[in-house]
């Protein structure tokens, strides 16, 4: 885990050096993560856009390496810190906290994959589905918020993500509809859209642990 190259355009070119000392900080950590994942499928709309060609849209796949990367890195984190009580109540991390947390590590993780199913798929297909880009929008932006809800701790940024995606559901149902016959013939179309389905369950999931958090949280305080 040295240097590495996490983005590149026709006139730029992105390297960072994935161990340094603000990865010390699980929380750093994990909004790179983040931050990679999301820069990812920004390149695969920039695509589908007609932005970025197809040659670039390939190098979207390597940057995933590098999610994992932190995603490991994330979890031996969070085991050192869970193995030494002192290192916790600093942190004010509970064993309740660190359950949640690292599901949504893997959320993240998974984030960075559907972008890799969703450029597998397009790079299989003749012309970028322009069809599906205000949903695949919908599906990204939400998930980040979610996120960023998970991070900061927002229960009521939480309750909203959860109400977006369901807005997003119902645009997710009427392509599929207005799509069905054309699915039948591209079934690679049906691959990019449940990769979409699965990141806004993601968001979802993600969502619901904050709330759950906050629940837990609040049941320690009557007791």
């Amino acid at each position: 885990m040295g240097l590495e190259i996490i983005d590149e355009g026709t006139t730029l070119i992105v390297l960072e050096v994935v161990v340094d000392p603000n990865l010390s900080d699980l929380i750093s950590i994990i909004k790179r993560m983040l931050r990679i994942a999301a820069s990812m499928h920004e390149d695969v709309i920039s695509y589908i856009e007609g932005v970025i060609s197809k040659e670039l849209l390939e190098n979207v796949v390597s940057r995933d390496d590098l999610v994992d990367k932190l995603y490991l890195l994330a979890l031996r984190q969070l085991t050192t810190i869970l193995s030494d009580p002192y290192e916790m109540r600093r942190r004010g991390l509970s064993y309740v906290d660190s359950i949640y947390l690292s599901l949504f590590i893997k959320s993240l993780e998974r984030f960075a994959d559907h972008a890799v199913n969703i450029v597998q798929a397009l790079l299989t297909f003749p012309t970028p589905p322009k069809d599906l880009l205000d949903l695949y929008k919908g599906a990204v932006n939400v998930f980040r918020k979610s996120a960023e809800a998970f991070i900061v701790n927002d229960k009521d940024a939480a309750i909203s993500s959860v109400r977006e995606v369901e807005e997003v559901r119902k645009l997710e149902e009427v392509i599929r509809r207005e799509i069905s016959e054309y699915l039948v013939n591209y079934p690679v179309i049906t691959r990019v859209l449940d990769a979409i389905s699965r990141i806004l369950s993601r968001a979802v999931d993600i969502a619901e642990e904050v709330i759950d958090i906050s629940a837990v949280k609040n049941l320690s305080l009557v007791k």
